[in-house]
């Protein structure tokens, strides 16, 4: 173990004012301020494959890693700046929250974590979490494995780095970095989602496209862990979510992620929020912009929602007199067209029984004047469906 953890913590480059392509161990050179900078190739080896040995350590043994999770904590922290390899970053950030898991399970079994006092995990998790304020926007996804690896005994900790991460949603940030904050919000939405809910209104209307979108995604997130919670909210989120969809670049090449995304959570909304006061104007604003199009795997979701509201609530589904059902013929017919890329095949089969379900209880001409309108490749395919037996 020692040979390792030194070899962990070697340094690969060496400045110099002068070329040194002559030494065969520099495979690259940068350049920091005047200085160039040669990265010895044998020594970066030598360095990753110490790392990775590390990080099986913690997977394999867990707590019988005891007497040398600090050391080990100590000797990865530094590389998850390591400005020369990206698998030496991404391998010590993967051991972070296995080498917190070694320590909660040495203490299951009554073991000693060597240096670390009497709270070894408070202790390791305080010295990681610093560490992680300081490259967040590199590594969210590491906090989200720390709080799905240690659940609720990590929740404390969170408690303390979550003013900081809101931080990351102020006006000078990067659309990555709110990204990552959205990552990290899934992974702790259930916990949370309370806190952060205002944090989400305040930056929707961002000037760049991946913003609204990632806010969207997390709209939904909330819809699923806090319904009750969100619908005094639900007035607020109507109004982001049709700024968005009716703005008139909404389908421009630039922003249709987000659109889509816009889409995909009204969807979610309507689903989870079903008593909701908004729901029938909030209903009519989604089914106006199906189908979802571009991004397949929330189109299949969405679509197979829409089955469900209208087999589960048929009557607020078509809308009052049936209101709807000739803007969802439409939308079923485009999804059958497409075949498998907009509809799992489950879901194209409860099209079709929905379908002929409006042949049978609707007035024939319902059914004729709205396949009418439709394009003639998907008058035919309908036709064809409805023919069947």
């Amino acid at each position: 173990m020692p040979i390792v953890l030194k070899s962990a913590q070697l340094s690969v480059s060496n400045s110099s004012d002068t070329d040194d392509h002559d030494d065969e161990r520099v495979h690259s050179e940068v350049t920091a301020g005047n200085k160039n900078i040669g990265i010895r190739s044998a020594l970066l080896e030598e360095k990753t494959l110490a790392c990775h040995m590390l990080c099986c350590f913690a997977t394999e043994l867990k707590g019988r890693l005891h007497l040398w999770v600090n050391e080990v904590v100590s000797a990865l922290v530094p590389n998850l700046t390591f400005e020369f390899s990206e698998e030496v970053r991404m391998t010590a950030i993967s051991a972070m929250p296995l080498l917190l898991n070694s320590a909660s399970c040495a203490m299951k079994k009554e073991l000693p974590v060597t240096g670390c006092g009497k709270c070894p995990v408070q202790k390791l998790s305080n010295t990681v979490i610093l560490s992680l304020l300081d490259v967040l926007k590199k590594i969210g996804i590491c906090l989200g494995t720390m709080v799905k690896k240690l659940k609720a005994s990590f929740f404390p900790l969170l408690d303390k780095l979550l003013p900081y991460v809101s931080l990351m949603w102020s006006d000078d940030r990067t659309a990555e970095e709110r990204r990552i904050v959205v990552h990290l919000f899934r992974d702790v939405a259930e916990q949370y989602y309370e806190d952060w809910i205002p944090l989400l209104f305040k930056v929707y209307y961002h000037k760049d496209p991946d913003v609204p979108q990632i806010v969207a995604i997390a709209f939904g997130i909330c819809a699923e862990f806090g319904a009750d919670f969100l619908k005094p909210h639900a007035e607020a989120m109507f109004n982001c979510l049709k700024s968005a969809l009716e703005h008139p670049n909404a389908k421009y090449q630039y922003n249709i992620m987000a659109y889509e995304a816009a889409v995909f959570t009204c969807g979610k909304l309507n689903q989870f929020l079903s008593d909701d006061f908004y729901t029938s104007e909030f209903l009519w604003l989604w089914l106006s912009h199906l189908p979802i199009r571009c991004n397949l795997d929330e189109a299949k979701i969405s679509h197979g929602i829409l089955c469900s509201m209208i087999e589960t609530f048929e009557d607020r589904a078509i809308g009052p007199r049936g209101l709807h059902i000739p803007k969802i013929i439409a939308i079923f017919a485009e999804v059958l067209w497409a075949g498998n890329n907009l509809a799992t095949e489950e879901t194209r089969g409860r099209i079709i029984k929905l379908l002929k379900k409006f042949q049978r209880e609707q007035h024939p001409s319902v059914l004729f004047e709205t396949l009418e309108t439709l394009p003639l490749p998907h008058q035919n395919l309908v036709r064809t469906v409805l023919s069947t037996l």
